[in-house]
C-alpha cells in the first residue's frame, strides 16, 4: 500500500524544470507587448494626433503578427517531434525550412499592409479624427509594413529555438530588441544626437529593432553548433515539407 501511494503522489522535482522552461516563455511575451508599449508612450508624448494613429496602426501590425506565429506554431511542433526522438538532422531540416515560409508570409503581409494602409487607416477611422492623423497613421502603417519581412524571420527562430529546447535565446535576442528600439526611438522622436523628426521616429525605430533581431537570429542559427540550426542547402523550399 505504501508503495502505491509513492507512485500516486505528484512529482515535485518536475515543477522547477517547469518553471525553467515557462517563465523565460512568459518574458517573451512580455517583451512582445514592451516594445507597442513603447512606441505608444512615445506617441503620446508628442500630441493627441500621434498617440491616436500610432496605437489604432499598432493594431494592424498586431493582426499581421498572426500570420507569423501560425508558421511559428507548425515549426515549434515539428523541430520538437524529431528534437525529441534524437533525429536532430529531421529537425535541423524542418527549422530550416520554416525559413522561407515565413519570408513569404513577411512578404505578402507587408505588401498587403503597404498597399492597403490608406484603406486600414480609415476602416479604423482615422479620417474622421483629423488629417494629420490618418496621414501619420498612413506612414506609420507603411514603414512597418517594410520590416515584416524581418519579424517573420524573428519569429521562426524563436519557433525552432522554442521547439529544441532552447527557451532563453528567444528571451534574450527580444530584450536586445526592446532595447534598441526604446534607445532609437527615443532619440529620434526627441533629437539626442540626431534631427528629432517626431513620430515617424518611432516607427523608424521599430523598424531598426526588427532588422537587428532577424541579423542576431540568422548569425545565431547559422553557426554549425550542437544546437537547432540552419542548413544552408535546406533553405530552399521543398514541397514534401511543406505540404
Amino acid at each position: 500500500m505504501n508503495l502505491i501511494a509513492q507512485d500516486s503522489s505528484p512529482t515535485k522535482p518536475g515543477l522547477p524544470a517547469l518553471w525553467k522552461l515557462a517563465l523565460p516563455s512568459l518574458m517573451e511575451q512580455f517583451l512582445v507587448f514592451f516594445i507597442g508599449l513603447v512606441d505608444t508612450w512615445l506617441a503620446g508624448r508628442i500630441g493627441t494626433d500621434a498617440s491616436a494613429a500610432v496605437g489604432l496602426a499598432s493594431y494592424v501590425d498586431w493582426l499581421a503578427s498572426l500570420l507569423f506565429l501560425s508558421v511559428g506554431v507548425g515549426t515549434t511542433a515539428l523541430v520538437s517531434r524529431y528534437w525529441g526522438a534524437g533525429e536532430k538532422e529531421q529537425a535541423n531540416r524542418a527549422a530550416s525550412q520554416a525559413v522561407p515560409l515565413a519570408i513569404v508570409v513577411g512578404l505578402l503581409s507587408g505588401g498587403i499592409v503597404l498597399i492597403g494602409a490608406p484603406y486600414f487607416a480609415k476602416l479604423q477611422g482615422l479620417q474622421l479624427m483629423s488629417e494629420e492623423t490618418y496621414q501619420i497613421g498612413v506612414r506609420y502603417l507603411r514603414y512597418s509594413a517594410l520590416s515584416h519581412v524581418f519579424s517573420a524571420i524573428v519569429l521562426a527562430g524563436n519557433a525552432a529555438l522554442r521547439g529544441s529546447g532552447d527557451m532563453r535565446t528567444p528571451m534574450w535576442n527580444l530584450a536586445i530588441m526592446n532595447v534598441a528600439n526604446a534607445s532609437v526611438s527615443s532619440a529620434l522622436v526627441f533629437g539626442w544626437c540626431v534631427p528629432a523628426i517626431g513620430t515617424d521616429g518611432i516607427v523608424l525605430g521599430t523598424m531598426f529593432a526588427r532588422v537587428l533581431g532577424a541579423g542576431i537570429m540568422i548569425a545565431r542559427m547559422s553557426r554549425k553548433r550542437s544546437g537547432i540550426r540552419w542548413e544552408r542547402e535546406w533553405i530552399r523550399p521543398r514541397r514534401e515539407w511543406a505540404m
